[in-house]
């Protein structure tokens, strides 16, 4: 067979019988990744069964030490949604997979069928399954699929802006009449130069030759469509690539604050940052004082980890989006497939048992599963979800059991003891907020505990709150605040605290007190303060804020205060009178930068205002570290040259060392090794091959495409390495990004290498 040709074929039953059937045409490449056979019907229908008793292994524990071909079969990762750059993903992937039918063939009859061939080169299965009242049968062919002219492209999966690439094409030919042929290649101008549009090749008695093509990528992003023709002794064949083009760093973004007293004006320009074409300009006007949502609402959605915590916190930013800004149509819409998204991560974390897994593996963080039943609960409470949820029950079934048997005993330290505590108080105030109160693990808890964490006694004020003892919750509250007028700001880190999200806590606390509006708007002006303050918000911050101001913006409905200002954004001048609780953001289109922004208050009462910018840094970054250290060494498997001028096939080790100069341990570390164009990463559970010292020390590892994601923590003065592999694919000039690590929840831990520039030679 030939591609993008018709080919027709008959079907009969080879003894005149009637049938019904089905016809599949499939690469047998993809078939042969599964060992896949042609159904058989009869072998099936007619098998031994099973054994029908429950049997019970320790498999799941035994897992983590096998290697070479077990080692990557219950392995996950990659698969997340994830986009770094702004763009979207490409599948290069396009197999042969054709079904028809099904059919029903008379008595004595043929049946005449046709398929079209697409544009491929290998090798199919034809496969008929085919059954009538009594019997069953089957019948495959196996067809080479090749034209007398071919062509096939070898290109890097994707590539970086700025990088200069050789672009490897064989040219094959099954007709020996065909001496010569030519090659055409064309793609978008705009994304890339430096292509030859056309050249001669030579067969001189081989049946193939290889061609290499030199391209430069300008700076800039986008879908590449690659388009290449072979055409001789009158015989042709197409082929078209797409390739995805890179932002070279990933988003950064900028915010500043102020506060425009009655009659005062703001004047601005935005000027983009970074590349234009994903440059974002948000501000956002109030009368109160209130985090930045917007923000919070894209960095939550845009974080590239994806695990228990990160999914929960994006989870809560578009459960309340829609109640603390206004949305359009087509927002709120984005919003509510973000919303699905959460919940069906959510279902894939979710044990047998009803616990929440912090990866979609084992590993198990007790404080991220409340956390994630805690969205849920609410979710339900704004009807995304249905009451009789089944991911809530199971829930709350087994948390109810390690509420009414949760004991502490020989704590190895009070932070254990705090820690431990504070996470029991949680499950007991998310347990009374899904209305399944455990009143005597409650009590026993306040009668017994020594723990001298405020936060401890807030979420039991919310607890006894919930369950209908108001003067047990208000002895709590006075608790709390007492043991705050000593306490010394170090926050929980098993918890991911911190001051604006513990503040956050007591927000959602006391909105639960009618009687307390007073007190929580000091605690939620307190917030506010704290988390805009900060140079940098982690994700569960970000998703509490969410929480807090849903909470205290419903508790403020009945504030008649207005602000009036007038704002001219978008080229013409607006009033607007707006209640003082309700923020008002406004986008600045891509044609309004460059352009002098004005806000003037015509108001009584102040306006509080917030300028967000997002945007993707077009410079080389340099080396730069605070509380954690980062060496990278490259090394070429041929001594001869170095892994920054390599020669195809060259295999590249590069040694990752992290370091903890601290008197703690730093948890929750995310490294992030990603490797030039020019490079192919290879994963040890695809390849079967070991990684010398990365056994063990990891939480949880992601490899992508071009990209590995390691997650770990680190004790007081410990460093760890770690090795990957890659092998030199392409020849051609590379950008080769930065290696970074950072606390996923702090970002006064951070360290990153510089960005720089590999070669590979043919």
């Amino acid at each position: 067979m030939e591609s993008e040709k018709t080919y027709n074929f008959t079907v009969s039953e080879s003894e005149g019988r009637p049938m019904e059937y089905t016809i599949a045409v499939v690469d047998e490449g993809l078939l042969s990744l599964t060992g896949f056979r042609t159904p058989d019907p009869y072998n099936h229908f007619n098998g031994k069964y099973p054994l029908l008793v429950k049997t019970w292994d320790l498999y799941k524990y035994l897992i983590q030490y096998f290697r070479g071909q077990f080692a990557g079969i219950l392995s996950i990762g990659g698969d997340d949604a994830y986009n770094p750059d702004a763009i979207a993903e490409i599948n290069r992937f396009k197999p042969v997979s054709i079904h028809m039918g099904p059919y029903r063939l008379e008595s004595g009859k043929k049946n005449n069928h046709s398929i079209t061939m697409p544009n491929y080169i290998g090798k199919v299965r034809v496969m008929i399954v085919a059954c009538n009242d009594s019997n069953f049968g089957r019948a495959e062919q196996f067809i080479p699929v090749k034209n007398p002219l071919m062509i096939q492209t070898q290109f890097p999966r994707a590539l970086n802006v700025t990088d200069r690439v050789q672009l490897p094409v064989t040219i094959l030919r099954d007709d020996n009449s065909i001496q010569s042929a030519t090659v055409k290649i064309a793609a978008d101008q705009n994304l890339v130069k430096g292509l030859t549009p056309s050249t001669q090749v030579q067969f001189g008695g081989k049946d193939q030759v290889r061609k290499v093509f030199e391209m430069e990528v300008l700076n800039k992003t986008g879908q590449l469509d690659v388009n290449m023709e072979v055409t001789g002794g009158g015989k042709s064949m197409k082929e078209q690539t797409s390739l995805l083009i890179h932002y070279p760093n990933a988003y950064s973004s900028d915010v500043s604050y102020r506060i425009l007293e009655p009659g005062d004006k703001y004047e601005w320009t935005p000027t983009p940052k970074g590349y234009p074409e994903v440059y974002h300009s948000t501000v956002t006007v109030s009368g109160l004082k209130v985090p930045n949502f917007t923000r919070y609402a894209a960095e939550l959605i845009d974080y590239p980890y994806g695990c228990l915590e990160q999914t929960t916190s994006a989870g809560f930013g578009q459960l309340y989006l829609d109640k603390v800004l206004t949305l359009d149509p087509q927002e709120n819409r984005k919003r509510l497939e973000h919303l699905q998204t959460a919940f069906l991560k959510l279902a894939r974390m979710q044990q047998s048992s009803g616990v929440f897994n912090y990866w979609e593996n084992n590993y198990y963080h007790a404080w991220s599963d409340i956390y994630a039943a805690y969205f849920l609960i609410e979710a339900q409470r704004e009807n995304y979800l249905p009451q009789e949820s089944d991911m809530v029950k199971k829930w709350i079934k087994v948390h109810t059991d390690i509420a009414n048997k949760w004991a502490l005993s020989q704590t190895t330290s009070k932070y254990v003891y705090d820690s431990e505590s504070l996470t029991q108080a949680f499950r007991l105030f998310t347990l009374a907020k899904g209305s399944r109160p455990a009143k005597s693990a409650m009590n026993r808890f306040a009668g017994g505990n020594e723990s001298r964490l405020p936060m401890v006694w807030w979420l039991m004020a919310g607890s006894y709150k919930l369950s209908g003892y108001d003067s047990k919750a208000k002895e709590m509250i006075r608790k709390a605040e007492d043991l705050q007028k000593s306490y010394n700001d170090i926050s929980d880190y098993n918890s991911f605290g911190e001051p604006g999200r513990d503040l956050a806590i007591v927000v959602d606390v006391l909105s639960l007190f009618d009687d307390e509006k007073t007190r929580l708007g000091q605690y939620y002006d307190l917030m506010v303060d704290k988390i805009n303050g900060s140079s940098w918000t982690s994700t569960q911050t970000k998703g509490y804020a969410f929480i807090a101001a849903y909470r205290f913006f419903g508790k403020s409905l009945g504030i008649g205060s207005k602000i009036n200002y007038t704002a001219n954004l978008t080229g013409s001048l607006v009033t607007y009178d707006q209640n003082a609780f309700e923020p008002r953001t406004f986008r600045i289109a891509k044609a309004d930068t460059g352009k002098k922004t004005v806000i003037e208050n015509k108001g009584k009462s102040r306006i509080y205002i917030i300028q967000s910018e997002r945007f993707i840094d077009n410079l080389y970054r340099e080396a730069a570290s605070e509380n954690l250290g980062l060496t990278v060494s490259y090394s070429n498997n041929v001594a001869t040259r170095s892994a920054d001028n390599a020669k195809v096939g060259d295999n590249i080790t590069m040694t990752v060392t992290v370091s903890n100069p601290n008197a703690f341990a730093v948890e929750n570390l995310a490294l992030n090794v990603k490797v030039p164009a020019g490079w192919e990463l290879i994963n040890p559970r695809i390849y079967e091959t070991e990684q010398e010292g990365n056994e063990d020390n990891f939480d949880y590892q992601d490899f992508r495409d071009d990209r590995v994601y390691t997650f770990f923590s680190l004790s007081a003065g410990a460093r760890q390495t770690y090795y990957f592999r890659a092998k030199a694919a392409f020849g051609g000039d590379y950008f080769r990004p930065a290696v970074s690590v950072e606390h996923m929840y702090k970002a006064s831990f951070h360290a990153r290498t510089a960005a720089q520039r590999v070669k590979v030679a043919e």
